[in-house]
């Protein structure tokens, strides 16, 4: 391979390179303070009950941005 192509071949790997990690740097600058936007509530409320032929359980599980109005929803599953 001639003296000129390899610089050749060389520049253009090192160009390549240089592009790819300015855009690797580029994103996580961008995306340094992003959050997720979700808030995970982990609560519960227990009521034990007998049937006839099982003993049966229950588990509820809402999502909601607003701690409160994610309680009031599972206080209100829990009554039903």
């Amino acid at each position: 391979m001639p003296e000129i192509d390899r610089k050749i071949v060389v520049a253009v790997i090192i160009s390549a390179a240089f592009i790819v990690c300015t855009l690797l740097v580029t994103n996580a600058f961008r995306n340094r303070n992003r959050t997720n936007d979700i808030i995970s509530v982990t609560g519960g409320t227990k009521q034990d009950f007998v049937s006839d032929l099982i003993d049966w359980s229950v588990d509820f599980t809402r999502r909601d941005k607003n701690l409160q109005t994610a309680f009031a929803a599972i206080r209100k599953d829990a009554a039903q």
